[in-house]
């Protein structure tokens, strides 16, 4: 009797269940720019003059998702972070050097 009630509330709750999708927008950047640069540094450095390249870590910023957080709701651009399950969004003591996909828009409670 309890396995058939079981089986009946399991089949209710995927029943229930809704797959909510976000649709994922590129961030405009300027990498092939900046490779070139890179490149040219390169070739001045070892061909004729000295030149430094730096190392440049994009921390694989390339998409973001739009969602609605609260009462009433306010839309966010967020990275989403898939190695973990936290959420950052940008506060208003976000300093103007971070990367986000919106160039740093402060957020308040």
């Amino acid at each position: 009797m309890y396995a058939r009630i079981l089986v009946l509330l399991v089949i209710v709750a995927l029943a229930s269940s809704e797959l909510i999708r976000i649709p994922l927008k590129k961030v405009p950047d300027n990498r092939q720019k900046r490779l070139r640069n890179v490149a040219a540094k390169g070739l001045r450095s070892r061909f004729g003059g000295n030149g430094v390249v730096p190392l440049v870590n994009e921390y694989d910023l390339d998409y973001y998702g739009e969602i609605s957080i609260g009462t009433p709701p306010q839309t966010f651009k967020v990275i989403f972070d898939t190695g973990s399950a936290d959420l950052w969004v940008p506060s208003a003591q976000c300093e103007n050097n971070t990367r986000t996909p919106n160039g740093c828009r402060k957020y308040s409670t």
